[in-house]
C-alpha cells in the first residue's frame, strides 16, 4: 500500500509583492582584509623630521599621509609591506608600525525586497554569517515538487541535475509552485539588484521531483528520490514533506543517505500536533519546527518528543508594519502567475536549517554530517524552557553562530591561495573593466595609478569566482599601472603582476553591436522551449564579454530575459515553456556593458524567429 505524502504549507492564502516597495540597504559584503601596498607607521613624540626621512628612503617608502590628528601615525606606500614591516618595528623612533587592513559595512543585499519584508534573514544571523560564507562548493537537494529554474530570481542559482520521480524522466519541473520556494530560501540568487534573497546563495541546488502538482507522492518515490540525491553528490538534503505513516522503506532511505554523510532536514508537519510526522521524525533526520516573527512556535507547528530545532516559518499577522502579514517571502509562481510570494509552514522553516547546515559544510568541508547536526544543534539560540524543549528542540538556528563554530573566519586549516586566471582590462577614454578569474570564492581589489605606486584602490567584498571592477575618472591617452588581489574566505591571497594599459585619444569611444541571433528549440516531455544564443562584437571584430543582453520572446510564448555574456561574446536566453504553438521571435531590446556603448544601427540582426 503507498503511503500519500501532502506537503506541509499552513497557510492557503498567497500574497503577490508588485508595484514600489522600501529601498533596501547598499552595503558591502565580506570580512576585512589587508590593503597589499599600504603602512601604517606610528613614531615617537621624539621622532625628528629627519628621522622620519631617513627611514622613508632607506625603506623605499612613498609618504601618502599624515593623519589628521597631528602626530598619531604617517600612512606610506610600499609595494611589499611584508618584506619590511619586522625591520621598520626595529628602528629608532618607531612605536608601532603595520600592515593597513580594509574594513567594511556588514553585508545587507542590494536585492530590494531583503527589507523590510524577509525578517527572517535577519533574525537567524544571515547578515554576519554572509560575512565569512555563502556556501560555495556544497549541494543541496531539495525533494519536493521540483524547481521551476527559469524563474527570474534563480538566473544567477547554481544547479546540477536533478530527476522527477512523478513523471519518470530528467526533467524535474516545478508545476506547483512549492519546491521552488521552498529552493529560494536555501539558494535564491543574492546581491543582483531583483527581488529576494536566499541563505546558502552559492550552494548548487538539486531538484528531485517527489511530489505531484496537487502537492502529493507516494512514499516509493520519496525514498528513491532520497537514494538519487545521496547517490549523485547532495551533501544536504531538505524534505519540506511528510505524514503520519511511519514506513520502514523510507527511514531505511533516509539511513542510507546518513550512513553516506549526508545530512538530512525535514519539516516536522503543520498539524498543530505532538504525534510524530515521517520522515522528520527518523532518529537520522533533523526535525525543524516552526517560529513565528515575535520568537513563539507557529499556531500550525508540530512539537513534540521528535523536534531538533526551529526556524522560521511565518504566521499570520503583521507585526513589523511592512504591511503583510509575517510570512516567508520567495520567488515561485501560483497557477500561471510568477512573482514573490508569502508562504507560512514548517515547510519554510525546514530549508532555512538545510542552508544553514550548507553554510557550515561549506566553511569547513571535512566535517561529518554528526559533527554538522552536533553545531546546529549547540549553537542555536535557546528559547523557550532552558535548553532542549518540546516546542523549539535545541532552539532557534543561528547562522553566524554555526559558521563560526565551523572554522568560519579561515578555519578547517585552509592555507591555499586562489588561483587567479583570464585577467584582461577592456578599455575606454576615461574609463577601465578589469576581469578576472578564481578557481573559489573570493574578494575583488584592483590597486592602479600613474606608476606602480599606485594610489587608488577599488575593491568588491562578494566572495565570488567571476570578478569585474570598473575604474572611472581615468584621463584620456594615459598610461596606467594596476595589480589585482583576491583574498578567499580562510584570509589566503594571491595578487597579480604590476600591469599596464593605455586609455583612448579623446574623441576615440568604443562601440558594440549584435552580430548574430541563433534560434534553436528543445522538447522537455509535453513542453517545447526556445533558446536563442546572441552574439556581441566590437568595432574590431572582437568578442564582447560582459554586456548584459535585455530581450523579449513573442509569438508562442511570451516574457523578458537578461543575461551577460561569456568570454566567446555569447549569451543564451531560453524561453517560457509551452505546451501549444512552435513560433518563436526573440528580440533584442537593449544590451548595457561599462565600457563599450550600444550601436543597435550597426547590429547584424536585432530580432530572429523560428
Amino acid at each position: 500500500m503507498n503511503h500519500l505524502i501532502r506537503i506541509m504549507m499552513a497557510v492557503t492564502g498567497f500574497i503577490v509583492l508588485t508595484g514600489a516597495v522600501a529601498e533596501g540597504i547598499g552595503t558591502h559584503r565580506g570580512k576585512p582584509s589587508l590593503v597589499p601596498d599600504e603602512i601604517i607607521v606610528t613614531y615617537d613624540i621624539a621622532a625628528t623630521s629627519g628621522r622620519k626621512a631617513n627611514i622613508r628612503h632607506a625603506y623605499g617608502l612613498t609618504k601618502k599621509r599624515d593623519s589628521n590628528k597631528a602626530g598619531a601615525f604617517v600612512v606610506y606606500k610600499h609595494r611589499n609591506p611584508k618584506a619590511v614591516l619586522n625591520m621598520l618595528k626595529h628602528e629608532p623612533g618607531v612605536v608601532s608600525v603595520e600592515q593597513n587592513a580594509y574594513a567594511f559595512a556588514y553585508m545587507s543585499p542590494n536585492d530590494p525586497y531583503y527589507f523590510p519584508y524577509q525578517w527572517n534573514m535577519e533574525r537567524i544571523g544571515m547578515e554576519s554569517a554572509w560575512d565569512y560564507n555563502a556556501g560555495a562548493g556544497v549541494t543541496v537537494a531539495v525533494i519536493d515538487t521540483g524547481v521551476r529554474e527559469s524563474l527570474l530570481d534563480l538566473a544567477g542559482t547554481l544547479f546540477t541535475a536533478g530527476y522527477d520521480f512523478v513523471n519518470s524522466d530528467l526533467d524535474p519541473n516545478d508545476d506547483k509552485g512549492h519546491g521552488s520556494h521552498v529552493a529560494g530560501t536555501v539558494a535564491q540568487t543574492t546581491n543582483n539588484s531583483l527581488g529576494v534573497t536566499g541563505i546558502a546563495y552559492n550552494a548548487t541546488l538539486m531538484p528531485v521531483k517527489v511530489l505531484n502538482k496537487r502537492g502529493t507522492g507516494t512514499i516509493d518515490d520519496i525514498a528513491d528520490g532520497v537514494y538519487f540525491a545521496t547517490d549523485n553528490g547532495a551533501d544536504i538534503i531538505n524534505m519540506s514533506l511528510g505524514g503520519p505513516s511511519y514506513t520502514e522503506t523510507l527511514e531505511n532511505a533516509v539511513n542510507y543517505a546518513w550512513n553516506h554523510g549526508v545530512v538530512v532536514i525535514c519539516a516536522a508537519g503543520n498539524e498543530s500536533s505532538s504525534e510524530p510526522a515521517y520522515p522528520a521524525a527518523y532518529e537520522n533526520a533533523v526535525s525543524v519546527s516552526a517560529t513565528t516573527y515575535g520568537d513563539s512556535l507557529a499556531s500550525y507547528s508540530n512539537y513534540g518528543d521528535t523536534i531538533d530545532i526551529a526556524a522560521p516559518g511565518g504566521d499570520t499577522g503583521d507585526n513589523n508594519g511592512d504591511g503583510y502579514d509575517d510570512m516567508i517571502l520567495q520567488n515561485t509562481f501560483l497557477r500561471r502567475n510568477e512573482g514573490y510570494y508569502f508562504y507560512a509552514g514548517t515547510s519554510m522553516a525546514s530549508p532555512h536549517v538545510a542552508a544553514v547546515a550548507a553554510l557550515v559544510k561549506s566553511a569547513n568541508p571535512e566535517l561529518s554530517n554528526i559533527e554538522i547536526r552536533g553545531i546546529l544543534e549547540s549553537t542555536a539560540e535557546d528559547l523557550g524552557a532552558t535548553g532542549w524543549d518540546q516546542s523549539f528542540g535545541y532552539g532557534l538556528v543561528d547562522a553566524y553562530a554555526a559558521v563560526q563554530a565551523a572554522g568560519g573566519s579561515g578555519g578547517g586549516g585552509d592555507t591555499t591561495p586562489p588561483v587567479l586566471s583570464n585577467l584582461a582590462e577592456t578599455v575606454t577614454i576615461n574609463a577601465a573593466i578589469i576581469t578576472w578569474t578564481t578557481n573559489e570564492a573570493a574578494d575583488s581589489v584592483v590597486n592602479y595609478g600613474l606608476d606602480a605606486n599606485y594610489g587608488d584602490s577599488v575593491f568588491d567584498t562578494l566572495p565570488v569566482t567571476l570578478h569585474t571592477l570598473e575604474l572611472t575618472g581615468l584621463t584620456a591617452n594615459t598610461e596606467y599601472h594596476y595589480q589585482v588581489t583576491s583574498t578567499d574566505g580562510a584570509g589566503n591571497s594571491v595578487q597579480s603582476a604590476d600591469r599596464v594599459f593605455y586609455t583612448l585619444p579623446a574623441g576615440e569611444d568604443s562601440y558594440m553591436h549584435v552580430s548574430d541571433i541563433s534560434l534553436t528549440t528543445s522538447s522537455r516531455g509535453v513542453n517545447t522551449l526556445a533558446h536563442a544564443a546572441v552574439t556581441m562584437m566590437d568595432d574590431s571584430g572582437n568578442p564582447v564579454e560582459g554586456a548584459t543582453v535585455y530581450g523579449s520572446w513573442s509569438g508562442a510564448v511570451s516574457g523578458s530575459v537578461a543575461g551577460t555574456t561569456g568570454a566567446d561574446g555569447s549569451v543564451v536566453l531560453s524561453s517560457p515553456k509551452t505546451k501549444s504553438g512552435v513560433n518563436f521571435t526573440f528580440t533584442v531590446n537593449d544590451v548595457q556593458h561599462g565600457a563599450l556603448t550600444y550601436d543597435a544601427e550597426q547590429n547584424v540582426e536585432t530580432s530572429d524567429s523560428i
